[in-house]
């Protein structure tokens, strides 16, 4: 082979690679190493009623208080165990049940023990066909420990219109009806069964029938309705109530002839409207909590500020982190116009002097003082990460020395500031202010990462 030929030689060689790797491959990663990594035994008890048993499974038979040693049957690929002993069992479509009803007589017979014990060894996997209003339906590998709920994933998700309450997962002994919904809101895996309870799953699309929970509940959204739904079920379905319902005013907002919720059967179409209680006396009170003398709920006072409060709580303890004190206040209201929940900190109630500002309070906020911890973290591309006293007045470019300096590839313009109080990041130059246990954060250059 001549000089000259090697340049064509390579030529072909990354050419022929590239229409390799331009062949389009299947909907499924069915790789060994990526499903390996979601392998995993079963993270609840087994149903013997509904474990499906398959080829290359395998059954372990235990001797209860008997000098015999455990054996193992393997189920072939023809779905049956051949044992030169016990003889031949066709387990095709059989339960884990129906399996050991049909062992423990024939061992009965070879083997004289009171209690004989058969299970399953480990998960296997197995061939799952996803059908009906997924992203991608097709023919998907897991193991039989995971549940419906991961091979639909593995087919995309449930597509726009699909069902999430009325999936149906066939093949085993009897039908079952996944209801990712309650697993989901309820926490109720029963309705999110292993895969070794058949072989196909279908996502119809979602019914036309369905209610509506809105108001102070933490997930307001319209509901697919199935049998054997009620108003306290609909409700946990919507997330539950918030701290501001009024539970003893729940109606049925389309339909106000129903007065007695005790007998309220839901009918498509309802909406179901949890309203908010009446702002009391304890509303009106305003927290303050960590170092300060005398923490708890006071009286709100129209034009009261921050540095009244802490007045109010006897002021600060001698080890609090004045520095960093923080006022948490609730949202005006969220995306379906309730009163929110969430709180958001404004980190600025202390001017850089350390003197309180005269930030003036609301109904509801809530004022923290942390305890001072003695430490400024440093993380990040510095020579020696990790916790150094704090020195107040120091900026971050002083701890960043301390930490024995940037690395060669770190950006030495711009820092990150993690508030362990706010539990926000933000960015600064080297010469921000740092406080009593701040985390000084010195990030990777742009063009490295």
């Amino acid at each position: 082979m001549t000089k000259r030929s090697w340049p064509l030689i390579i030529f072909l060689w990354f050419a022929l690679a590239a229409s390799v790797a331009a062949q389009p491959g299947p909907v499924e990663d069915s790789s060994e190493a990526s499903w390996a990594e979601m392998y995993r035994f079963f993270d609840q008890p087994v149903d013997p009623q509904t474990y499906l048993l398959r080829p290359g499974e395998e059954l372990i038979v235990t001797f209860v208080k008997a000098k015999l040693s455990p054996m193992t049957l393997t189920i072939d690929p023809q779905g049956r165990i051949v044992h030169q002993t016990l003889g031949l069992f066709d387990l095709s479509g059989q339960t884990l049940a129906m399996a050991q009803a049909v062992l423990k007589k024939a061992l009965a017979k070879l083997y004289l023990v009171d209690e004989i014990d058969i299970s399953v060894s480990k998960p296997q996997r197995t061939a799952i066909q996803v059908s009906g209003a997924v992203v991608n339906p097709g023919l998907y590998k897991g193991f039989t420990s995971h549940r419906a709920s991961e091979i639909i994933e593995k087919a995309g998700g449930i597509a726009w219109g699909g069902s999430y309450r009325q999936i149906k997962f066939s093949g085993g002994p009897s039908e079952l009806i996944v209801d990712l919904d309650k697993t989901r809101y309820l926490g109720d895996n029963s309705a999110n069964p292993y895969l070794y309870s058949g072989y196909s799953i279908h996502v119809p699309s979602k019914s036309a029938e369905r209610v509506q929970v809105v108001g102070e509940v933490n997930h307001p959204r319209e509901i697919e309705l199935v049998a054997g739904d009620d108003l306290q079920t609909l409700i946990a379905l919507a997330g539950g109530v918030r701290s501001r319902a009024d539970l003893n005013n729940i109606r049925i907002a389309n339909r106000p002839e129903v007065t007695d919720l005790s007998t309220y059967q839901p009918q498509p179409g309802d909406i179901i409207m949890v309203p908010s209680r009446a702002v009391t006396g304890d509303d009106m009170k305003i927290l303050v909590f960590g170092a300060v003398e005398k923490p708890g709920k006071y009286a709100f006072s129209q034009g009261a500020a921050v540095g009244d409060l802490i007045e109010l709580a006897g002021s600060f303890t001698v080890d609090a982190g004045r520095e960093l004190t923080t006022l948490f206040r609730k949202a005006t209201s969220d995306e379906w116009g309730r009163k929110s929940e969430r709180r958001y900190p404004i980190t600025s109630a202390v001017g850089a002097d350390g003197s309180i500002l005269n930030m003036k309070l609301l109904p509801e906020d809530s004022v923290y003082v942390p305890f001072r911890v003695g430490y400024v973290k440093v993380s990040g591309e510095v020579l020696n990460p990790g916790r150094y006293p704090v020195i107040d007045g120091k900026d971050a470019f002083f701890y960043i020395r301390t930490a024995g300096g940037f690395l060669p590839r770190a950006n030495t313009e711009e820092i990150s500031i993690y508030n362990r109080v706010a539990r926000t990041t933000a960015d600064f130059s080297p010469g921000v202010l740092v406080h009593d246990g701040d985390e000084v954060i010195v990030k990777l250059r742009e063009e490295l990462r």
